[in-house]
């Protein structure tokens, strides 16, 4: 006889995805549709001809093709004339790394809206661009904003096909739509398998947990595309995002000067990644691959921790997240984090569930992916 907590939990699970279904409608649609708005000019940073920088007071805007000279500074301040283009915080970081500017303190400057030190960055890299031997890159613009300036080996994908292709393999696989998510650089959907497994997590418990798949992308060179696999407990919805089942880097051979001459091989890489995103979600969440997941939380669940300690070794959690931790491990509450001692299954329990408070959706994903670090 089933339990009528699994019963109860698989009821929540059911109407939680049919509400996801609807939200995430027009997301899904969005990334869809970005790649038709997708812009690419391949052009040099460097040298006499490359691309020169100005600061305004929302952001830097780049010439791209068109040089400004001494007598006509102002012109680089309307985005609007053509080949003067406002680029994102990400591609003014790309630009700054590869002309060997730091790229932290870049971000920083840029995000701390002080006019002098955006106006510092602006000139800093025009000097560096204006010195430098040639080098060509691949700018990648949606709609007037350049978003990404990446090698000109980029491997350029259709992702809106890719998604397109994990979804269907994964609705085929008999799972449903959990989450979408869109910014300025970054794609993610989340597909789970509505069905509910009993893990004996020793003394924390009954872990009630489902699976399921990423799939996490970037068309301006902010992450390798990546398929992987979700574990989540159902009480508080948890997540944990495991070892990436498939990764692509977008790297391939030179672009040719007319980047129109090379759609043939853009078709061509979309279908085989596609094919390849396909073949993956299909193989990802089989019985082996359950029993390995389950296996490896009663070994977490049995492996006593001291908060301190493992706080050292997550350098990559930012001070209000420790301290988000230590509350929640504090309260201890059995529909935010298991019940018992403190184990790496728990601790794990307890950085997922500061991940739903970040603020962006990029480092939710991030923490449950750090999360699983715990549990592997």
């Amino acid at each position: 006889m089933d339990d009528p907590r699994k019963e109860r939990m698989e009821s929540e699970l059911s109407q939680r995805l049919a509400e996801a279904s609807e939200r995430y409608g027009p997301t899904l649609e969005s990334i869809d549709a970005q790649q038709s708005m997708l812009v690419d000019e391949l052009v040099p940073l460097s040298g006499d001809a490359g691309m020169r920088f100005m600061a305004t007071p929302e952001t830097v805007v780049a010439s791209v093709g068109r040089p400004v000279t001494a007598t006509d500074p102002d012109a680089l301040r309307d985005a609007g004339i053509e080949g003067h283009y406002p680029m994102s915080p990400h591609a003014i970081a790309q630009v700054a790394d590869r002309l060997g500017l730091p790229s932290k303190y870049t971000r920083e400057s840029i995000s701390s809206g002080i006019p002098w030190r955006r106006d510092l960055i602006a000139h800093a890299m025009t000097e560096h661009a204006n010195n430098k031997p040639q080098t060509r890159v691949l700018v990648r613009r949606v709609g007037n904003t350049i978003r990404g300036v990446l090698s000109d080996r980029y491997r350029r994908l259709d992702s809106g096909t890719i998604a397109r292709s994990f979804i269907t393999a994964g609705s085929d696989a008999g799972m449903r739509l959990l989450k979408a998510d869109a910014d300025d650089t970054q794609t993610s959907v989340e597909m789970i398998y509505p069905q509910v497994f009993q893990i004996d997590a020793g003394r924390n418990g009954i872990a009630w947990t489902v699976y399921g798949a990423r799939y996490r992308n970037s068309d301006f060179g902010d992450g390798a595309m990546s398929i992987s696999l979700m574990e989540i407990r159902c009480l508080c919805f948890n997540l944990l995002v495991f070892e990436r089942a498939m990764r692509e880097i977008h790297l391939g051979k030179r672009l040719p000067e007319n980047v129109r001459f090379s759609e043939k091989t853009y078709r061509l890489d979309t279908q085989t990644t596609a094919s390849a995103v396909a073949d993956t979600v299909g193989q990802l969440i089989t019985p082996d691959a359950i029993q390995e997941r389950a296996e490896a939380v009663q070994r977490a669940a049995s492996t006593e921790v001291k908060l301190d300690d493992e706080i050292k070794r997550l350098p990559s959690l930012q001070k209000g997240e420790s301290e988000s931790l230590i509350a929640v491990l504090a309260r201890n509450r059995i529909d935010e984090i298991p019940d018992g001692p403190l184990t790496r299954f728990k601790l794990a329990q307890g950085v997922s569930f500061v991940a739903q408070g970040s603020n962006t959706a990029r480092r939710r994903r991030d923490l449950e992916e750090l999360a699983a670090t715990l549990v592997n």
